[in-house]
């Protein structure tokens, strides 16, 4: 649920006038300079991803883990691409304390995720009823 939430929030964020803004070091961009910068793509792009995976999770798909396992990169790539096209801002920079933190996110996730029976059989549909 908190990744349909989140994603429902970058989509309003991009598209609704004054509902957010996004920081980038010591600058932070309104709504008309994402539109400038064209840092709302990746803020669009990043929503749906989001909402994507929310919804995969809901429906219990195998795929959804995997995204969930690499879910930082996926996050960043919209970004990272914005910027490399246009030049935009570059919100997220791959220094060594967010590789880190990926590495990490990587490890926890793979090992729950791919190591514990109770979240293996979450995406094949089994174990949990409707009220878990």
């Amino acid at each position: 649920m908190a990744s349909i939430f989140i994603g429902a929030m970058f989509l309003a964020g991009a598209l609704i006038p004054g509902f957010s803004n996004l920081r980038v070091g010591e600058r932070t961009l309104e709504w008309s300079d994402l539109w400038q910068t064209r840092m709302a793509i990746a803020v669009l792009l990043g929503g749906l991803l989001m909402l994507v995976i929310g919804f995969g999770i809901v429906r219990r798909q195998v795929w959804a883990r995997n995204a969930l396992v690499v879910l930082p990169v996926l996050q960043c790539l919209p970004f990272k691409i914005v910027h490399f096209i246009w030049l935009a801002p570059d919100p997220l920079p791959f220094d060594k304390g967010n590789l880190l933190g990926i590495l990490i996110w990587v490890v926890i996730g793979s090992i729950y995720l791919f190591g514990f029976k109770a979240a293996r059989d979450h995406f094949k549909g089994q174990g949990l009823t409707g009220a878990d």
